[in-house]
């Protein structure tokens, strides 16, 4: 590693010792100025532009959400209580923190905008402040799940400045949303959205903020106003959905240990009333005492009588002296006699009023169908059926209708695949092909491992004997001719020895690998005609093949 490194290294240091010194000064004050531009192109490229998202909150509020937004992992800066983040995180974090009820102590909005000069009146400068209002709420509600679009809609009353008047118009806001399909949006985000809208207007508070949807043209409700807003059609087919599987349930309670469960089919359909009631009902409650005359509450009798009248009684010429009784409604005209009578009867009693408001279900209707798996039945079991499905239904008998008949055979096919494939059968072929796979895996494996070493092992005997390159090397003396030097030089003529006998050496075990080859091919070719011989015996004798083969797997000894 080191002695490729200085392969590099060297002719780096060898170039820079040959340059001068104002060369060496100009690369690298021309590599420094490289290093600063990448540098600053890093961070105008990466960084991000921050912009206001809450100015001027409180310091508690501010912190929290600091906080908040750390839990996000955003990044954000913070100066005297204003809030500011990346620009591209800040409708989706301002209707996430909307939802949460934030800002609490500021207004969420911002009426800054970079369309008006000195030019522009005050007017002008409001409308356009609407204006811009109405797109930042609308771009913050578009990021909500399954919202297409939205228009928001501000209308701020015009200030009175007579001290006087008690004439306030209070500020009111409409949002039209439009969703994606068959989205819908819940009641925490229709929450979400009253609250941003209502804390990005002055003086505006969340029950004056209305969501509509554009394609039913209802009101959305959310969590603040008491009520959840519900399609009552969805609710409608939901309870009755519910309500029939339980009444199913209950009459297969019944039946099925009679006629077994697959011999017996059950429906149920039911119809519900979802409509809210209001009752007002007045109970009177006369007291007991007196004959219990306190029911009437009011009456009115007249009697008139006209009558001849008789001559009074007594001595002519002298005075009575006893008063003349007098009866009211009695007027005495010389012989005629004169009666009026009128009665007029007006009781206190005491009464209870009672208002009944009705918000759950009701049953409207209920009937119920059965089949049964069975060719004959009379009249008699059928009437016996049908009461006893009535009652464990709660309905009239003359709601539940009772059919027999025997049911239709499943084809075999059908039958058989879903006898043989079941969650079981399935799991247990899985870790088959499992098996199967890494068994296959591991044969691979182990076939690769024995050529590999079948192709050392031959390698190993096919290995020249290395021979020494001195050997030959003779090195003639001067003067002389090389035969007389090796008769003269003890040592030349041992070297010539020893390579004589390293040549004889390599030769011989050349002839024997060369024999060996022969020898291998001679066996292969004799073990080919083997193999075929075999082949052709099991063909013909699969019987005592099969037998042979089972005794080799027992390990038996083919000799006893």
């Amino acid at each position: 590693m080191n002695e490729q490194l200085k392969k590099y290294i060297e002719p780096i240091k060898t170039f820079w010792s040959n340059q001068s010194k104002k060369r060496k000064i100009i690369w690298i004050s021309g590599l420094a100025g490289v290093v600063l531009i990448a540098v600053l192109a890093a961070y105008l490229l990466n960084r991000q532009p921050y912009v206001v998202l809450y100015p001027g909150l409180e310091h508690q509020e501010a912190v929290e959400v600091m906080t908040e937004l750390g839990n996000r992992g955003v990044n954000y800066e913070e100066k005297n209580g204003t809030i500011m983040v990346p620009k591209d995180e800040e409708n989706a974090l301002r209707m996430d923190l909307a939802n949460m009820g934030y800002p609490k102590s500021a207004p969420n909005y911002d009426f800054f905008t970079s369309n008006t000069d000195v030019m522009t009146t005050d007017y002008e400068k409001k409308t356009i402040e609407k204006y811009q209002l109405n797109q930042r709420l609308e771009a913050v509600i578009k990021t909500l799940d399954g919202v297409k679009n939205a228009n928001v809609t501000i209308s701020i009353p015009e200030e009175n400045t007579y001290a006087w008047s008690q004439d306030s118009a209070k500020t009111t806001a409409s949002v039209s949303v439009t969703l994606y399909g068959e989205n819908s949006l819940n009641t925490k985000q229709v929450n979400g959205i009253k609250q941003l809208v209502s804390k990005s207007v002055p003086n505006l508070t969340v029950d004056n903020v209305a969501v509509i949807d554009t394609s039913s043209g209802e009101e959305l409700g959310s969590e603040s106003d008491g009520s959840s807003q519900v399609d009552l059609s969805q609710f409608k087919r939901t309870i009755e959905k519910a309500y029939e599987s339980d009444v199913e349930n209950s009459v297969m309670k019944v039946l099925g240990p009679v006629f077994g469960a697959n011999n017996v089919g059950v429906t149920a359909k039911s119809v519900m009333d979802v409509d809210k009631k209001i009752q007002e009902i007045i109970t009177y409650k006369p007291s007991t005492e007196d004959g219990n005359t306190g029911v009437v509450s009011e009456s009115s009798q007249t009697t008139e009588q006209e009558r001849a009248g008789a001559g009074s009684g007594g001595a002519a010429g002298a005075e009575t002296n006893s008063d003349i009784t007098t009866y009211p409604g009695v007027t005495v005209d010389g012989n005629t006699i004169y009666t009026k009578d009128e009665k007029s009867y007006k009781y206190l009693v005491s009464q209870v009023k009672e208002q009944v408001q009705g918000d759950a279900a009701s049953i409207k209707d209920l009937t119920i169908s059965v089949v049964i798996n069975q060719e004959m039945m009379n009249d008699t079991q059928r009437t016996q059926i049908a009461s006893l499905v009535a009652h464990a239904a709660a309905i009239d008998p003359s709601k539940v209708v009772v059919y027999n008949a025997p049911f239709a055979e499943k084809p075999a096919t059908e039958t058989a695949s879903n006898g043989l494939i079941t969650p079981e059968m399935t799991r247990i072929l899985i870790f088959v092909g499992i098996g199967a796979a890494a068994l296959l895996l591991l044969i691979i494996i182990l076939l690769a491992v024995s050529r590999a070493r079948k192709r050392k092992m031959v390698e190993a005997e096919g290995e020249e004997i290395p021979v020494p390159e001195d050997f030959y090397e003779l090195t003639p003396v001067s003067g002389q001719d090389p035969e007389e030097e090796e008769e003269e030089d003890p040592e030349v003529v041992a070297r010539e020895k020893a390579r004589k006998e390293a040549e004889d050496a390599l030769r011989s075990k050349r002839e024997a690998l060369e024999a060996l080859e022969k020898s291998r091919e001679a066996r292969s070719g004799k073990e080919e005609v083997l193999r075929g011989k075999l082949k052709d015996f099991a063909a013909q004798n699969p019987e005592i093949a099969a037998q042979l083969i089972r005794t080799w797997l027992r390990g038996d000894d083919f000799n006893e």
